[in-house]
């Protein structure tokens, strides 16, 4: 029996079914408001732990990132930036983007 993919509405089934066969590649452009800058997956940890964006020759934390974008009161860094013009909150959500437990030394 095949394993159905987790359903997301935000990803268009087009969409999530060319990511799902092709998987995301290890880093991420990724933009918030006006800002662009590169997402590392393999340094992503929560919000507050894992630097894992780098913009401008520094390495920031998704929270970290959100606050200069201008959207820190927002306090959702899942939705405040994206990826292919969908939230990153959408790719959480179907798996392809795996964050660290809260107890992670990944800091």
């Amino acid at each position: 029996m095949e394993k159905k993919s987790p359903r997301c509405s935000r990803l268009s089934s087009k969409h999530r079914e060319r990511v799902l066969a092709s998987g995301l590649p290890d880093v991420l452009p990724v933009e918030c408001g006006e800002l662009h800058a590169q997402l590392h997956l393999n340094g992503m940890g929560s919000g507050t732990r894992g630097p894992s964006i780098e913009w401008d020759g520094m390495w920031l934390t998704p929270s970290q990132f959100e606050e200069i974008c201008g959207y820190g009161s927002v306090r959702n860094w899942k939705r405040s930036i994206r990826y292919e013009k969908r939230s990153l909150n959408s790719y959480i959500k179907v798996g392809l983007i795996q964050l660290h437990r809260g107890y992670c030394d990944c800091a």
